[in-house]
């Protein structure tokens, strides 16, 4: 995921400022994703096509791992010219990967807001919205994504449903709530050969 969304980034500021040391930043980034010559890889080949991998020892594909990588390749493969060799790479990679997705959308079905993974876990609602984000960019590269983002919508159900989701939403928003103000004053940052702290101590703020 953070390699879609770093290149995403970089071609924010290629878009700006037209210094192409940002498109070949975001080159790195993707094609980081399917080097053949690293110990662990970052693809999974799954249902005829292959699933990128959020964490790389983790058994089950998380959705939103596998749609923020597809964004930043189709970032990257749209601010490619068509005669830049890259392109036409990215376009088989966008593919495959988007075929994969299409073929296993159905294993993040749920009745409330979608799951975090295909072994079901309930996530914070803030992952459903990004997904249905994330699908409605994409499905301007694959119309039949549009289908899928729509049964994923969930503006026809019911009471009980609805009032599931909002229960739900204010629960997590607490919990967030509480723990980005915990990190508001707690800094994590190693300190080394500093008199009289311990390497990897807590500064607070």
């Amino acid at each position: 995921m953070a390699q879609g969304q770093a290149a995403s980034v970089l071609l924010w500021g290629y878009r700006i400022s037209n210094d192409t040391r940002y498109l070949e930043g975001a080159k790195k980034s993707i094609f980081a994703l399917i080097e053949e010559n690293i110990s662990v890889s970052f693809i999974k080949q799954k249902n005829g096509g292959i699933w990128f991998k959020e964490y790389l020892h983790y058994r089950y594909e998380v959705l939103d791992g596998s749609l923020t990588t597809n964004s930043g390749i189709y970032d990257l493969y749209k601010s490619l010219n068509e005669s830049d060799p890259d392109r036409y790479l990215l376009e088989q990679i966008l593919s495959d990967s988007i075929s994969c997705f299409k073929n296993s959308s159905h294993e993040f079905d749920s009745t409330l807001f979608g799951h975090y993974d295909n072994k079901r876990i309930i996530p914070n609602p803030n992952y459903y919205s990004c997904n249905l984000a994330l699908l409605e960019y994409l499905s301007t590269y694959d119309k039949e994504l549009e289908t899928i983002r729509n049964g994923y919508m969930m503006e026809k159900c019911d009471t009980t449903t609805k009032m599931l989701i909002w229960y739900w939403n204010k629960v997590n928003n607490v919990y967030y709530k509480d723990r980005r103000t915990l990190l508001s004053k707690v800094v994590m940052k190693p300190i080394v050969k500093s008199p009289g702290v311990k390497e990897n101590q807590f500064i607070q703020i």
